[in-house]
């Protein structure tokens, strides 16, 4: 997307076979640090929302969203999801109008993906996993719903493969969080992907 640096927050929606894919994930390219992105997919439907997270004047004009699915078991890739939504808002509140038609997205392979947090609400404690193709620095971090860092769970190299993480409702400093909807996030490579949390019997 050329002119993000006029978006202040966006939402999109896709539709896609829910019988052929069973999980969905997305990845955000380039300067993904100045963006929160907020994902959830349901009966064939995803729904993408996107904050930005840095002033205007520093959020760059080029924006690329790469979504990932997970095959049901049996099933093959194909070119049979859609874009049906998107709606833009500038940073001062305007509603932007981008006429956008419903447009074919073809299939791609991610670099690495983030899983489900499970629980999901929770109280005590939650995991996800974090899975990568190749070696690679990385990020892991929980946010609150204004953009702020809460915890930092990871800061450093991984190697490749699976990597359980746990978040017990704390900040870096020890103290509970507030009860609410956080979101945890991976930043690495020039990437991003993001979920979301809400935990229950903090503060």
């Amino acid at each position: 997307m050329t002119g993000a640096d006029l978006v202040g927050a966006a939402r999109l929606g896709l539709s896609y076979p829910a019988t052929r894919y069973e999980q969905a994930s997305v990845e955000l390219l380039g300067d993904a640090a100045a963006w929160l992105t907020v994902s959830g997919a349901t009966d064939g439907e995803l729904l993408i929302g996107l904050i930005a997270m840095a002033p205007a004047d520093q959020v760059p004009e080029q924006l690329e969203l790469r979504v990932h699915f997970g095959l049901a078991a049996g099933q093959t890739a194909s070119s049979d999801v859609q874009v049906v939504q998107a709606e833009f808002v500038a940073p001062d509140g305007v509603v932007l109008a981008v006429p956008a038609a419903p447009t074919g997205v073809p299939p791609t392979t991610s670099q690495f993906q983030l899983s489900a947090a499970r629980p999901n609400p929770f109280t005590g404690e939650t995991h996800f996993v974090l899975s990568l193709v190749e070696p690679a620095d990385a990020d892991l971090a929980v946010f609150d719903l204004v953009g702020r860092r809460v915890a930092t769970l990871h800061e450093g190299p991984l190697p490749a493969g699976d990597h359980v993480f746990r978040w017990d409702g704390t900040h870096t400093d020890g103290a509970r969080a507030r009860d609410g909807v956080y979101f945890y996030r991976v930043l690495g490579a020039g990437a991003s992907v993001t979920r979301g949390l809400i935990l229950l019997g903090g503060r």
